[in-house]
Formats: structure tokens, C-alpha cells, sequence
């Protein structure tokens, strides 16, 4: 269809991420690109922070996750709804980041230009470096391949999944995501990381929650 606009799944896995919420959630849903849907896989929260996802962002999809916990199973979780909800690309995105209004468009772009590509990565803006993240917006994008990226934010076509499967559940928290880059490149995907800027908090995961800072 000429007019299709494919459908992005926004995977937010979350445990105590309610102080990331309250700038996450706003980025997110000031994005122009309409047809997305957020999906926040919680374990366990007791922070109050799906009382102010219910609240603020009732649209948002709120899955349960306990009895497989840990990134990787979170991740899991929202991927088998995206890919039951016919999600074209998939989007594993940490509560502590901000994203600029067009990230998705622009990353739609890259899949386009590079269809062979497996997995999108972006250019990590520190915490410091808040006042100059909205004078990015119309920064000239460049794609280079790598064999690996930083976790902040990852972004998948959903065919990947189905060709070489999930996370693997067996690492928890860390390294699922080397292992899954490892099984992309061998399938014949490649990996890009981008100029796209993405704003990252960082030290998230030190208190409390496994959603943040999750750095390679």
C-alpha cells in the first residue's frame, strides 16, 4: 500500500521507573510519528509509577511481568504482543532517555535506505548536555556498521525475531544484547548506529530499576 504507515511498538520495560517517567513519557508522546503503540512490561513496580502511567497515558499498554523477570524477560514479554499485534518495527526503549519529535520517521528512513539492517542504534546525548539536545533536530543523519551498541534505546524489524528468535532470557540483564547482535550478524543482518541523538540519563539501574543506564 503506497500511503502504509508501518507500526511501531514501543517496548518500555520498568521496575521503580516512576522519577524517569515523569520526563520519558513526554518525549515520547511529543513524537509526530502517529502510528505507535507504548507498551510498559512492569516487574514488580511499587513506586507508584502505573498510577501515573493509568493517569497520564491511559493509551499506554501495561503488561505484568512477573514471573519472568529481568530486561531480557520484560523485553520478551512486549515483543510476543507486538509481533501477535502485526508490529512492523520493534523498539526497546530504557524510561531514563528523551527523544526528539521525528526519531521514529528518521529511523524509519534508515530501515528504508538499508533493508538488510537488523538493528538501529543512536547517537547517546549525556545527561550534561540537556540545554543543547533540543538544537539537534535538524542534525544531518549518518549510518555507520557496527558489530554492537548501547542499549539506551534499539530498534528492530520484527522479521529478525521471527528469523533468529527472542532475548535470551539466560542473561538476565546484561549481555542478552551482545548475544542477540552476535545472532543478527550471523544471520546475515547488519547493525547500524546512527547520528540520531537520543538524551540518556544514565545511572538508572543503580537506583532500583533495572529499565535504565543499561551501558555496553
Amino acid at each position: 500500500m503506497k500511503n502504509y504507515q508501518p507500526k511501531f511498538f514501543i517496548i518500555i520495560p520498568n521496575k521503580n521507573g516512576l522519577d524517569h517517567f515523569q520526563y520519558s513519557m513526554p518525549s515520547l508522546f511529543s513524537t509526530v510519528y502517529s502510528n505507535f503503540t507504548a507498551i510498559v512490561v512492569d516487574d514488580g513496580s511499587d513506586d507508584g509509577s502505573l498510577d501515573f502511567l493509568r493517569t497520564n497515558y491511559p493509551k499506554v499498554i501495561i503488561l505484568n511481568n512477573e514471573g519472568k523477570p529481568g530486561f531480557a524477560g520484560a523485553v520478551n514479554t512486549g515483543v510476543r504482543l507486538a509481533l501477535k499485534e502485526g508490529a512492523d518495527y520493534i523498539a526497546v526503549f530504557n524510561s531514563d532517555i528523551r527523544v526528539l519529535p521525528r526519531w521514529i520517521d528518521l529511523t524509519r528512513d534508515v530501515f528504508k535506505q538499508f533493508p538488510l539492517t537488523g538493528c538501529v542504534g543512536y547517537n547517546e546525548i549525556a545527561r550534561e548536555c540537556l540545554d543543547d539536545f533540543s538544537k539537534l533536530s535538524d542534525v544531518p543523519i549518518k549510518c555507520n556498521k557496527v558489530e554492537r551498541l548501547s542499549g539506551f534505546l534499539l530498534t528492530y524489524p520484527t522479521n529478525v525475531f521471527r528469523a533468529i528468535g527472542l532475548l535470551d532470557e539466560d542473561y538476565f540483564m546484561y549481555g542478552e544484547d551482545n548475544d542477540f547482535f552476535n545472532r543478527l550478524t550471523r544471520a546475515g543482518y547488519s547493525i547500524l548506529g546512527t547520528s540520531i541523538p537520543v538524551w540518556h540519563y544514565g545511572a538508572g539501574s543503580s537506583q532500583g530499576g533495572y529499565q535504565s543506564s543499561r551501558r555496553r
